[in-house]
């Protein structure tokens, strides 16, 4: 069982390679462009779907959890971005633009949650800081 959740691990992780060379490429973004703009649209769905809770933000945004999750799903949408471009005079910019478009956090966050596990997580850091402060008041 570990043997094949392992392997599936890295079948994903060789997916997502493969397709961030693939859309960096159709963009032409270099992987750090790539990386950057993956972040900050992880953070601005985070933003719009926690509602500006600033602390909330934080927490999740320190999850592995969290960014093993908004990875896979950004998996999913390139590889939605390069079938729906594939073989189309698409010039650069509209490339550009759909590209934003099909990964743009703000829109995801009514569209896609993580699930409890990732909240849970992140439920528990919140809690624990919680009662640390708490008990460094006393």
């Amino acid at each position: 069982m570990k043997k094949d959740t392992q392997q599936n691990n890295n079948a994903r992780t060789e997916t997502a390679s493969r397709l961030k060379a693939t859309v960096a490429r159709m963009l032409r973004w270099s992987e750090m462009d790539f990386s950057q703009f993956q972040y900050e649209q992880g953070i601005t769905y985070l933003k719009a779907y926690l509602n500006n809770d600033t602390y909330s933000v934080d927490v999740m945004e320190r999850s592995r959890m969290y960014w093993n999750w908004w990875k896979n799903h950004w998996s999913n949408r390139d590889q939605a971005f390069i079938d729906f471009t594939n073989n189309t005079a698409y010039d650069l910019e509209t490339r550009r633009d759909i590209y934003h478009d099909m990964h743009c956090g703000k829109t995801l966050a009514s569209s896609i949650y993580p699930n409890g596990i990732i909240l849970s997580e992140s439920y528990a850091v919140m809690i624990t800081e919680l009662v640390d402060r708490e008990t460094q008041r006393v």
